[in-house]
């Protein structure tokens, strides 16, 4: 994975390429977090388009090479091209959602333009424990003019569709999904305030297999979206 596309999944704040980091701690909201009246930014990142997942290791899938690889792709190309159409605006929308949750809070924020960080290339950072990030965000507090930092990180959006070698799971038909992570950090010290990860999933059975509009799956597809912002939202101002 090249910088860029690290850049884009991680929310300028990149994940580390193989490098082993420590696992952020799960982090919940309260009012804790809403005594600092600093500003805070908000960023949240997508990825380009939905897609189909085929090797996630909490359902089972993975093990297989190239070629296998490709087979896989192969019989999964219908529900493939179908993910690519689907509209990903619903979860766009999260960032008005936030700012709002935020200021009935009291705390003024704003959603950070992607440009502003088109060429940022954050340093390592030695955390010794899950309650800082794995890269130094502190030089965004100047570049934003903020203290805190509220991301959204997707990194996966579309179906989840586990497969083994070139067999589907036998308990694994496609799931819609949304995956990824999501914190608010003090810029001031690179510390973690909140920290949740992202993973909801709905499906319908052995009636997904409606090519080519899989109507009951893709009706899944958008009510994982608003699930997952729900939860989000509702986690962070709890």
């Amino acid at each position: 994975m090249d910088w860029l596309r690290t850049l884009s999944l991680s929310l300028a704040v990149a994940m580390l390429g193989g490098c082993a980091v420590v696992a952020p701690k799960e982090m919940h909201g309260g009012d804790t977090i809403f005594a600092d009246r600093s500003r805070v930014a908000v960023w949240v990142t997508l990825p380009e388009r939905p897609n189909v997942n085929e090797m996630d290791p909490q359902r089972g899938g993975g093990g297989f090479g190239l070629l296998q690889a490709a087979i896989v792709v192969g019989i999964t190309s219908k529900l493939t091209a179908h993910a690519k159409a689907l509209p990903m605006d619903d979860l766009r929308a999260i960032e008005a959602e936030l700012v709002g949750a935020l200021a009935r809070k009291g705390l003024q924020a704003e959603v950070v333009k992607p440009e502003k960080l088109k060429d940022w290339k954050p340093e390592r950072f030695e955390a010794k424990d899950g309650t800082f990030h794995a890269r130094d965000l502190r030089p965004l507090r100047d570049k934003l003019g903020v203290d805190r930092l509220l991301a959204v990180n997707v990194q996966d959006l579309g179906f989840n569709y586990p497969f083994s070698g070139i067999i589907p799971i036998p308990t694994g038909d496609p799931m819609a999904w949304v995956a990824g992570e999501a914190f608010l950090i003090d810029l001031r010290t690179n510390a973690y305030q909140w920290y949740r990860k992202l993973r909801t999933l709905r499906g319908v059975g052995k009636a997904w297999d409606e090519p080519p509009d899989f109507k009951a799956l893709t009706a899944k597809y958008f009510e994982v979206l608003e699930v997952a912002k729900d939860e989000l939202v509702a986690d962070l101002v709890r």
